[in-house]
Order: structure tokens, then C-alpha cells, then sequence
């Protein structure tokens, strides 16, 4: 008896004003082949949402393969959230499919990307220059 492998799509939007957007991305995520989504009304800074908790409880499941996001900043807005999230993927063996700005992205390259921002975030800090978006 085969395990049917899963492929989990998650979206978040910061208010249910954002309804449209939350649409958008859970189309995006069906298009890209999910076989279930899950989704947060919550603030990318707030560490504390009972869906992205519910993400981490799925990925122990072994039948989870890979999880899609139409951005990065849909997981979380904190860096250090980020990579642990992104660490806790590689280790558990598990994908991460990022479709940011067209281009399609795995664990590797959203590491990447995250320890960038976060060497150019302490750059930005030491120079003492305005940013907004990702905060550490």
C-alpha cells in the first residue's frame, strides 16, 4: 500500500480587507498542483498564528513532501523565523517551492536570500539608514 505524498500550499494576508489577495494566492497555490491549503488572517510579524503552527505540525507528517508559497514574507516577516522555518525544512528533507515575482525558488535559494537580507539588514543597522519590510 503507497502513502499518496502531500503537497501543502500556504497563503496569509494581515486583515480580512485583504480578502482579494488572500483569492489570488490560494488560486496561484491550487495552479501550482497543492492537494490542501492553509491559510492565516494575521500579521507576518506576529509569531504566534494558529495556522502557520498547524504548518509546522503537518511537515512532521512523512507523507508531506513540499510546501508552496506565492511570496516568502507569506511564511513570515522575521528573519529569524524564516530561517528556522527554512532550516526545519532541509533537515525533515522536505521542499519549499517560492513563486516571488515569477521566478520559482527552492529551500536552497530562499536560504540564501534570507541570510542576504539579514547581512543587509545588519549593514542597514550599522549605517543607521531607514528600512521597512522585513524586521529581524
Amino acid at each position: 500500500m503507497s502513502v499518496e505524498k502531500r503537497i501543502i500550499g500556504y497563503a496569509r494576508v494581515q486583515r480580512t480587507a485583504n480578502s482579494e489577495d488572500l483569492t489570488q494566492q490560494i488560486e496561484a497555490l491550487k495552479e501550482a498542483g497543492v492537494t490542501e491549503i492553509i491559510f492565516d488572517i494575521s500579521s507576518g510579524k506576529q509569531l504566534d498564528r494558529p495556522q502557520f503552527n498547524k504548518l509546522l505540525e503537518v511537515l512532521e507528517q512523512p507523507e508531506v513532501e513540499e510546501v508552496i508559497v506565492t511570496d516568502i514574507t507569506r511564511l513570515s516577516r522575521s528573519l529569524s523565523v524564516l530561517k528556522n522555518f527554512l532550516n526545519h525544512l532541509e533537515s525533515s528533507k522536505k521542499n519549499l517551492r517560492v513563486f516571488q515575482h515569477g521566478e520559482d525558488s527552492n529551500v536552497h535559494e530562499s536560504k540564501f536570500l534570507v541570510n542576504f537580507l539579514e547581512a543587509f539588514m545588519a549593514c542597514k543597522e550599522s549605517l543607521n539608514l531607514p528600512l521597512t519590510g522585513l524586521d529581524n
